[in-house]
């Protein structure tokens, strides 16, 4: 069989052949797709209209295979593919970890906070000094609201009591720690949940003033949040180490100042992801030791994105401004290696 009288006796089949091959890295293809194709042709009986399973797997493996192939003999090339592995895995983890956030159950307003807070103080013999509730984002956790009522010197008060009129606004008392009498500071800890998600949790301080409440209000960690950024994590230690093995390849055949800005661009990339590759391991770290408090303080692994102090120098959006430019630099590579400078004879067969 030659290739001119493919066309006429067995097109779906050599259709078939095309697409899997597809599965191969350009740079592979271009050089020995003819070779491939044309041996698959002329070894296969005639009237056959479409691969065996068989040979479509061995196509598929083969290609996955060559697309995560480093060019042999650049230690170079295998040290990028490992520092691009690592950072494109941590930015995958983190964008996982937003996903995973936005499934979070949203959180009430200031004024519903406020109003939380007067339900806990109750009704009180005057003002109690009483603090607006405010949004606080933290650099560890996820946006949180938090009210306060004040000092609260009114004779007959007791938690207990405030716990019960929390628990007529649709709140169960999940855990509960009463604060020591003789005791100065904030010794009490109760915590409240909803069945939409929302945590409540209330401090109980004591000072030679009276009582102080504080209470935060923030949402659960969803069931989708660590699947998400598992999921990401994985996507996107593949993806830095196929684009890494793509450009090292395509390189072979760009001219040497096209290679030097690669390179650089490269380089640049990868230290501009060094600072966010770190606050995101410190924060895994974080969330990883407190997995097993369900009620507790949500730690996202993406919180340094986020516009806060996570460091003690730099300014507030230092990670996030890395980040970026981070991910520009590899875009600008990518993109910059997919010109070539050298064509191939073959070019035409498979292109297309």
């Amino acid at each position: 069989m030659t290739p001119a009288s493919w066309s006429t006796s067995n097109t779906s089949l050599e259709s078939w052949y095309r697409r899997l091959l597809l599965a191969y890295p350009g740079h592979y293809r271009r050089q020995h797709g003819a070779e491939i194709l044309t041996t698959l042709m002329e070894t296969t009986e005639p009237g056959r209209q479409r691969p065996h399973r068989a040979e479509m797997k061995d196509l598929l493996l083969g290609g996955l295979r060559q697309r995560f192939r480093l060019p042999s003999g650049r230690p170079a090339a295998l040290l990028a593919a490992v520092l691009a592995t690592l950072a494109f895995g941590a930015f995958g983890a983190a964008a996982g970890s937003w996903l995973g956030e936005r499934t979070f159950t949203a959180l009430p307003s200031t004024a519903e906070v406020d109003r939380l807070s007067d339900v806990i103080a109750g009704e009180l013999e005057g003002a109690p000094n009483k603090l607006t509730a405010g949004p606080v984002l933290s650099s560890s956790t996820a946006e949180i609201v938090g009210g306060a009522t004040g000092a609260i010197t009114t004779p007959g008060w007791t938690m207990e009591q405030a716990l019960a009129r929390v628990t007529k606004q649709g709140w169960e008392i999940r855990s509960s720690k009463p604060a020591v009498a003789t005791d100065i500071g904030c010794t009490g800890e109760y915590v409240a949940e909803r069945t939409n998600g929302l945590v409540l949790q209330v401090d109980e301080c004591r000072s030679a003033d009276g009582v102080v409440v504080k209470t935060l209000i923030f949402a659960a960690r969803s069931s989708a949040y660590l699947p998400l950024t598992v999921a990401g994590a994985i996507v996107g230690t593949l993806l830095g180490w196929l684009l890494a093995a793509g450009v090292s390849y395509r390189m072979r055949n760009l001219s040497s100042p096209r290679r030097a800005v690669i390179t650089l661009l490269t380089g640049a990339g990868l230290a501009a992801a060094a600072l966010p590759v770190v606050a995101f391991a410190a924060n895994t770290r974080l969330l990883l030791s407190h997995l097993d408090e369900p009620n507790g303080r949500v730690y996202v692994l993406h919180a340094p994105l986020k516009p806060v102090w996570y460091f003690s120098f730099g300014p507030h959006h230092m990670i996030a401004v890395a980040a970026c430019a981070s991910l520009l630099c590899a875009l600008a590579a990518v993109a910059l290696s997919r010109g070539r400078a050298t064509a191939h004879a073959d070019r035409a067969t498979l292109v297309g």
